[in-house]
């Protein structure tokens, strides 16, 4: 079931990425896959269930397959009903472990807002 869902989670990117304008190899490496464009390594997290804290929704994304890979930048995909919001970190802001998104915060309120829908930083 998990990786029908990876599947379906990583042709939603693909067309996403495609209808931007990325040109993009996608490779499966120790069980994982990888998706490389303009000379990164992105790796494709997703979630669809909220949890609730503190009467606030959030999306939570672990992080530790990805540990030991040498990765440049994570594609968080947050479903949320029919839409798909897309959050492109950098490793070097990516929590090692846990990471929760908001979508809705502005970046005075997490740090992670500005991450949101930025593919620019692919560029």
């Amino acid at each position: 079931m998990r990786e029908s869902k990876q599947i379906l989670n990583l042709m939603k990117v693909r067309g996403k990425m495609k209808s931007i304008g990325f040109i993009l190899n996608i490779t499966n490496r120790r069980r994982l896959l990888l998706i490389l464009t303009n000379s990164y390594k992105l790796a494709l997290k997703f979630t669809y269930k909220p949890i609730m804290m503190n009467k606030k929704q959030y999306y939570r994304i672990t992080n530790t397959k990805y540990t030991y890979l040498d990765i440049d930048f994570f594609i968080c995909l947050c479903s949320y009903k029919e839409d798909d919001i897309y959050f492109i970190i950098s490793s070097n802001a990516m929590p090692r472990y846990t990471l929760l998104l908001s979508l809705y915060s502005t970046p005075d309120q997490s740090k992670y807002a500005q991450f949101k829908e930025a593919w620019h930083l692919l560029n």
